[in-house]
């Protein structure tokens, strides 16, 4: 909206100010030719700026002999008064939810990078040598990188060392669980359950061994179980996020709407998690 007041002859160049409005930053250049019962005749080019949520600022530069004094009032279509009356061609900038996102801006943030696995030698001489806890701990890096399978061999050697070890019984167990071995998934987190309150506790182990015999009731479709036991799981320090979206799963089977609440609650906890689209689709 443009609006200047007073009594002016133009012959030059000059400068006026605009408010615009707009949530994008978005340049746009206009030529409007301006003709009428005026002296001469106009030519604008405007340069349109929106920087901000609200405000933005435009220069508009006019050239040419054409004399125009009076009033002028400019706003959508626009008509201007004096002694050289001239109706501008209207002009339409798309609101924000209008105009289509640039390829800069449906760009996502790239994914990073996943680490490389050690090379082999250094596997080979870390089985060999490192002991139950150590060779899990590093189990629990490898898998948190992505390498699974490498993880599951450090696991089972941390288990040949200690099979009642219970943070690699539940290490383990994440890979049985992804292989659908379910039966084998059963006889694992119940064997590490026994002992993951022992002297090998850790925040979060038991949580996650009852949530590996929620997976498999679920599986099973034994919901009152699954749900009891994700319910339980949540309960308790560092559960893994993933019971709340299993626990969405099994709600969400009767249609109750806790379910949204518990894959809302995954959302939160890991919003770029490996189940977070699925979790989206299923509160849409």
């Amino acid at each position: 909206t443009v609006t200047e007041t007073g009594s002016a002859t133009e012959t030059g160049s000059a400068t006026g100010t605009e408010t615009a409005t707009g949530s994008e930053t978005m340049t746009m250049t206009m030529t409007v030719t301006e003709a009428g019962p005026e002296t001469g005749s106009e030519t604008e080019t405007v340069t349109v700026t929106v920087t901000g949520p609200e405000t933005g600022s435009a220069t508009a530069t006019e050239t040419g002999p054409g004399n125009a004094n009076g009033s002028r009032n400019a706003t959508g279509a626009g008509i201007e008064t004096g002694n050289g009356a001239a109706r501008r061609s209207k002009i339409q900038l798309a609101t924000p939810s209008q105009r289509r996102p640039s390829p800069e801006q449906k760009a996502r943030v790239p994914e990073p990078a996943v680490p490389s696995e050690p090379d082999g030698s250094t596997v080979q001489r870390e089985l060999g040598s490192l002991g139950a806890a150590e060779l899990t701990r590093r189990g629990d890096a490898l898998y948190a990188q992505g390498h699974t399978a490498l993880a599951a061999s450090y696991y089972r050697t941390a288990l040949d060392r200690d099979p009642d070890y219970a943070p690699a019984l539940v290490g383990i167990g994440r890979g049985i669980l992804r292989a659908e071995s379910y039966d084998d998934a059963m006889e694992n987190a119940t064997h590490a359950l026994k002992h993951a309150r022992g002297v090998d506790a850790r925040p979060g182990l038991e949580a996650e061994a009852i949530y590996q015999i929620a997976r498999v009731h679920l599986h099973r479709g034994e919901l009152d179980a699954a749900r009891q036991l994700f319910r339980q799981s949540i309960s308790l320090p560092a559960a893994p996020a993933e019971a709340w979206f299993y626990l969405g799963e099994a709600l969400w089977v009767d249609n109750s709407p806790a379910a949204r609440a518990a894959y809302e609650r995954y959302l939160e906890l890991v919003p770029r998690g490996s189940l977070a689209d699925r979790a989206r689709r299923a509160i849409r």
